[in-house]
């Protein structure tokens, strides 16, 4: 049992460390090429991302959770359909925050804290950053599924490769 937590925290804490990566070179990369007000709009929107993350996370443990007990019970089928609902649950949830996100970014990035100096460009990455939503959600909800069936390597490798992948697009975008 023990060589089993220690295997899956560790690939949890890769996991962390290279998402921590990621974080870090996105503000790098704005910081250098959109300079202080691209920071402050990145700023501004984070909340925004919080609750995108949060909402996949929230379907991603809560139906990984019930996915491993039905596994354990023997009980495939019904522990598939949780993995399903988890899916198209999180798609549900990202129209509803993907359409009003993006034509009302605006009142969102003002609400949050934008001023005059920094909407145009809050409001811009804001529309660019939510209609990725369906990706965000979906990604957090596989991956906590893999991690949960019993594959905690493979789900710390879509990681990073995720973040890998943004790291290198943020460097040739930004």
């Amino acid at each position: 049992m023990k060589k089993k937590f220690i295997k899956y925290v560790s690939f949890n804490i890769l996991s962390n460390i290279g998402m921590s990566c990621y974080i870090l070179a996105d503000t790098l990369f704005i910081a250098n090429g959109v300079g202080l007000d691209g920071l402050t709009a990145l700023n501004i929107v984070l909340p925004v991302y919080n609750l995108i993350f949060a909402v996949g996370l929230l379907l991603g443990i809560g139906g990984a959770t019930e996915f491993s007990i039905l596994r354990a019970q023997k009980n495939n089928k019904e522990a598939s359909l949780y993995y399903t609902h988890a899916i198209i649950i999180g798609l549900l949830f990202s129209v509803f925050i993907m359409i009003p996100g993006f034509t009302n970014a605006k009142e969102i990035v003002t609400l949050l804290g934008a001023d005059n100096d920094i909407i145009n460009i809050a409001v811009t990455y804001l529309k660019s950053f939510i209609l990725f939503t369906p990706f965000f959600i979906i990604q957090q909800i596989i991956v906590t599924f893999v991690r949960n069936d019993n594959n905690p390597k493979l789900a710390s490798l879509a990681i990073l490769t995720g973040t890998t992948f943004n790291i290198i697009f943020d460097y040739i975008f930004v």
